[in-house]
């Protein structure tokens, strides 16, 4: 067992208090000791698989006071407080597991009152998972590559991507099988011409958006593709294009509600979606933009790639972490990437945080941050393209030849049933108690399934 202690006077506010109870027990030494009012409190800061992070506080203006807190019959703690209360975390618990604290104040090396909490760290998520694998392949074409994907339930999940007939570049998924959304003009949809998706985001069944690009043909030596925004919604019963000030290809999307909503992409392309319109926002155009997610309104994050190598060959890259906060976007932290450097520095490639305290990014590996730092919470040594879960306990990171690993609050597992060197995990979407799991080979899309 180890302890890590931390006092200030400042505490988290991040409560899991489970079975408090709190009793007057004056001594504990014999009984011509005086009795005491309580004057020591032990409360739950926080709770996790393995860990429990507690306070003790003794609220009376004394210069210093020295405690002992026990778990069961083990003193865990013996400490000298100068300030109105300390916070200490017990590690290398077990999971799912009730432990008795007690806070002892000594005075003469007796203790004179006492507080006792009763404390059960949470369960592991999870592992047996019942696996079946789809294919997509759009009839008659040769590449039905899916991108990302996105569920307001087990029974309604949409994957979008590419297919290089036009035609499925969205596939819906009803809980019995999967089938193509027909969007283009020429399959009945309404979208004209070339296009293709790349980013899917909603906040119900009938209020999905999905952006992308519209794809042109340039036909002035020399011959090339030109590419402008696009951003579709779904509102239960058409998906329709939303017209827009076309900048360039957007690659993400993210909102904290339906009236707030940012969809970023290439060139600095940037918009902002405020009920009524989508907005373009000036960026840096040689900016773009990645993986977006946050909080609030004014609690955005984003990871954003920029160009800084125009001579060939070009193997320098620079990555960049932003937050919004509710009036402009600012960088926080940033890295190159470039021969003889050691790499990343954070993940750049997906970002997912189920919560304020537990920020987690992609990319080289998993990065944890940890304040203004960032710090290595898993490393396979591939790169790793998506990352999902339902909280802290139930995590998937996904990646390059199909690897497949999960975090259950204790420790990272590989699937290896999934490994595939002609193929490559490129997102994942952890829904209620199932996962869904985008890997292409190329020309095909495979879906797993996990339940």
């Amino acid at each position: 067992m180890q302890i890590k202690l931390a006092t200030s006077f400042l505490i988290f506010f991040f409560l899991i208090i489970a079975g408090l109870e709190c009793k007057k027990k004056p001594t504990e030494s014999d009984d011509n000791t005086p009795k005491h009012k309580q004057n020591i409190f032990l409360s739950v800061e926080d709770t996790s698989v393995t860990e429990i992070t507690l306070n003790v506080a003794i609220p009376e203006s004394v210069v210093q006071r020295t405690f002992v807190v026990k778990r069961d019959t083990q003193t865990i703690l013996s400490a000298l407080c100068y300030a109105l209360d300390t916070t200490f975390t017990d590690t290398a618990l077990l999971p799912n597991h009730n432990y008795t604290y007690k806070a002892y104040r000594l005075k003469n090396n007796i203790a004179i009152d006492s507080n006792t909490l009763q404390v059960t760290t949470l369960d592991t998520s999870k592992r047996d998972y019942v696996w079946t694998i789809d294919t997509l392949s759009y009839p008659g074409s040769l590449q039905t590559t899916m991108r990302d994907i996105w569920a307001s339930s087990p029974t309604n999940v949409y994957v979008v991507g590419h297919n290089d007939q036009n035609r499925g570049q969205m596939y819906h998924y009803n809980g019995i099988e999967w089938s193509p959304v027909r969007l283009a003009a020429t399959d009945g949809g309404t979208i004209v011409g070339p296009f293709d998706l790349s980013a899917i985001y909603g906040f119900a069944e009938n209020d999905i958006w999905v952006v992308g690009e519209h794809i042109y043909t340039n036909h002035n030596p020399p011959p090339n593709f030109l590419d402008s925004s696009l951003i579709i919604h779904f509102d239960g019963s058409q998906w329709r294009e939303i017209l827009i000030t076309r900048k360039r290809t957007l690659t993400t999307i993210w909102g904290y509600s339906s009236n707030d909503i940012w969809a970023g992409g290439l060139h600095g392309t940037l918009y902002h979606f405020t009920g009524n319109s989508w907005e373009p926002v000036s960026f840096h155009s040689r900016k773009y933009f990645i993986s977006i997610t946050g909080y609030a309104s004014n609690d955005i994050y984003a990871t954003v790639g920029e160009e800084v190598d125009f001579v060939q060959p070009r193997d320098s890259s620079k990555y960049l972490f932003y937050h919004y906060n509710g009036e402009e976007w600012n960088g926080l932290d940033s890295f190159y990437i470039y021969p003889g450097y050691p790499g990343d520095e954070f993940g750049f490639t997906k970002i997912w945080s189920p919560s304020e305290s537990f920020f987690l990014s992609v990319s080289k590996a998993v990065y944890k941050k940890n304040g203004n730092t960032w710090n290595v919470f898993f490393d396979s040594h591939h790169p790793f393209y998506g990352i999902s879960g339902t909280n802290e306990r139930n995590i998937f990171t996904v990646g390059i030849h199909s690897q497949v690993f999960h975090f259950n609050g204790v420790d990272w597992k590989k699937f290896p049933q999934f490994s595939d060197y002609n193929s490559n995990c490129i997102n994942v979407l952890c829904i209620e108690n199932e996962v869904f799991i985008i890997s292409t080979d190329g020309s095909c899309t495979f879906i797993y399934h996990g339940k």
